[in-house]
């Protein structure tokens, strides 16, 4: 029959306690991973969306309009406002 002192079964529940709280931990840890990467491919998937807004935003606005939206030259057209009307 085997036998065991106190000392012996402390260092292996102390052994044991230390590889079941580094599994749980490394566990969390790659769930967490796995987690910040999806996020992380969610948000470059919406920020690609912002860009493509934007980019058509500021070429919408570098176009040259008339006051109204009407196609033409700021500068061949004459404003109301400010002439002294």
């Amino acid at each position: 029959m085997f036998r065991f002192t106190i000392r012996e079964l402390v260092l292996v529940t102390v052994i044991a306690g230390l590889a079941t709280g580094w599994w749980i931990d490394h566990r969390q840890l790659e769930l967490s991973r796995a987690t910040a990467q999806a996020k992380s491919e969610a948000l470059e998937a919406r920020d690609a969306d912002w860009r493509e807004l934007t980019s058509w935003l500021t070429s919408a606005l570098e176009k040259p309009t008339s006051g109204f939206g009407i196609p033409g030259n700021q500068q061949d057209r004459e404003s109301p406002v400010g002439n002294g009307r």
